[in-house]
């Protein structure tokens, strides 16, 4: 299947859908506004295409199962055109590669550079990141590390880095970052007079992403 077709606007608002939870046809046409079968549809395309994954569960009503479409992996389109040669692909993105691109699409060269510090700082021990965020507003970043201890170098190399570029680095537990992201979005979304930049969230870990969802259903 060509890479554009897979990026219509249909089929693109079901993958920002999913991207933020699992959901089922019946869900995402009700969400979009559009008919069962379109939705039907497009998923199967980019179920074929290897972006989207069904699984099967129960419905708690009729205890007859139902298909959940989630993503089968992380996967960034790129297309370059530079010097070198045009060249566009679907590129599998694990964690420190999503903090560098969402860095870039952020045009901002101060996170930039955050970015690009923590990645190096962090490179043999980047599973132990659970989630990174940027506050532009106040050069602030804030890092969640769940053991702490086995990553003091890193996390005393990371305050050298944002303090010699004039930033600040906070360390914060899981619970306390999904309720700086829940505040900033809800500055944003309460206040129009609010000149403030929100925080933006770079890369979360799959239990983090776990633990968003399940604060925003309750």
């Amino acid at each position: 299947m060509d890479l554009e077709t897979l990026f219509t606007t249909s089929k693109w608002e079901i993958l920002e859908k999913i991207a933020q939870q699992p959901m089922s046809p019946l869900q995402l046409s009700s969400s979009l506004h559009t008919s069962p079968a379109n939705v039907s549809q497009q998923v199967k395309l980019l179920q074929i295409a290897g972006l989207l994954e069904k699984e099967k569960v129960p419905t708690r009503e009729t205890g007859k199962p139902r298909a959940l479409f989630s993503l089968k992996d992380d996967f960034s389109y790129l297309i370059s055109v530079a010097k070198e040669g045009a060249r566009k692909g679907l590129i599998p993105t694990d964690a420190k590669k999503r903090l560098i691109l969402n860095s870039w699409m952020a045009d901002d060269a101060e996170l930039e550079q955050m970015a690009f510090d923590l990645a190096t700082v962090f490179r043999e021990k980047f599973d132990a990141v659970g989630g990174v965020a940027w506050d532009p507003t106040h050069h602030l970043l804030f890092l969640v590390i769940d053991d702490k201890e086995s990553a003091g170098a890193e996390i005393e190399s990371m305050r050298d880095s944002t303090l010699r570029n004039h930033h600040h680095l906070q360390v914060l537990d899981r619970k306390r970052f999904i309720s700086l992201l829940e505040e900033s979005a809800s500055d944003q979304e309460n206040s129009r007079e609010n000149q403030d930049n929100p925080i933006q969230l770079l890369v979360i870990d799959s239990h983090m992403a776990e633990q968003i969802r399940d604060q925003h259903g309750r």
